[in-house]
């Protein structure tokens, strides 16, 4: 029910991809599983198009902490409001830190931040995740 998976599969869909582009976007059934170094629930299964990979995923996906860095675009540069890394920015994970209103993240420096950080830093960025299907022409 947040905001940003809502902006993700509504307004970020919309505009990033064409009708074309969005036809070979599959739904995704997603488990939200709980933050076991914390215990906070991730809340109820969800499909969409676009999401955020939770901290398994982004262990299994970018198995080091090099694969991890995220390097910031031109685009992301221009969008930011606050201070960011030169080179490389933090981005948000689905999962719950260790409180309600935070959410775990992958650091500048590629480490996983399991405690999270207060859902409302602007300074974390955000590293969507979309299954394509390859037969659609």
């Amino acid at each position: 029910s947040s905001s940003l998976r809502r902006w993700l599969n509504e307004t970020f869909y919309e505009e990033a991809f064409d009708g074309e582009e969005q036809a070979k976007i599959l739904e995704t059934s997603l488990k939200n599983p709980i933050n076991s170094s914390y215990g906070m629930t991730g809340g109820n299964d969800t499909v969409d198009h676009v999401f955020l990979l939770c901290i398994s995923e982004a262990r299994s996906y970018f198995d080091t902490i090099d694969a991890r860095q995220a390097a910031n675009s031109s685009y992301v540069r221009g969008q930011r409001k606050k201070e960011l890394n030169e080179t490389y920015n933090g981005w948000w994970l689905r999962s719950p830190g260790e409180e309600r209103n935070k959410a775990a993240y992958i650091d500048s420096n590629g480490v996983i931040r399991y405690a999270g950080t207060d859902i409302r830093n602007e300074t974390i960025g955000i590293r969507p995740v979309i299954w394509i299907d390859l037969s659609v022409e």
